[in-house]
C-alpha cells in the first residue's frame, strides 16, 4: 500500500506544482474525475502502462512517482499523511490502511 500511497501524493504534489486541476488531469489521462480522485487518494491501483502515462503527463520519470518525498513536502491539503512521529514505522503504515478502508466501506455504503 506504501507505493500507491506515495505515488498518490506525487501526483497530488505535481498537480499542486502545476496548478492542474483533478478534472483537467482526469480529462487529459482518459479518467472520470472520480477515478482521478481515487488514484490521488491510494485507492486505485495504478498500471505500468497508466505509471508511464502519467509520467510523461507530468514529463517526469517513474522513479520520480514512486520515490517518497519526505513528510515536509507532503504538508498541505489533499495529502495522506499522518501528523507526528511513530516508534514503529510500520504503525504508520497500518492507520493509513484502516483509514483507507474506512473511506471505501463509507463510499460503498453511500453508493
Amino acid at each position: 500500500m506504501e507505493t500507491v500511497r506515495v505515488l498518490g501524493n506525487n501526483i497530488n504534489l505535481l498537480l499542486n506544482q502545476k496548478s492542474i486541476t483533478k478534472d483537467t488531469f482526469a480529462n487529459a489521462l482518459g479518467y472520470s474525475f472520480f477515478e482521478a480522485q481515487k488514484l490521488c487518494d491510494a485507492r486505485l491501483y495504478a498500471t505500468k502502462e497508466d505509471v508511464n502515462d502519467i509520467a510523461k503527463y507530468f514529463d517526469v520519470s517513474t522513479d520520480y512517482l514512486f520515490t517518497d518525498q519526505g513528510n515536509e513536502v507532503y504538508k498541505g491539503v489533499g495529502f495522506m499523511h499522518c501528523m507526528g512521529q511513530f516508534k514503529r514505522p510500520e504503525n504508520k503504515d497500518k492507520i493509513l490502511d484502516i483509514f483507507d478502508m474506512y473511506c471505501d466501506m463509507k463510499e460503498a455504503l453511500e453508493n
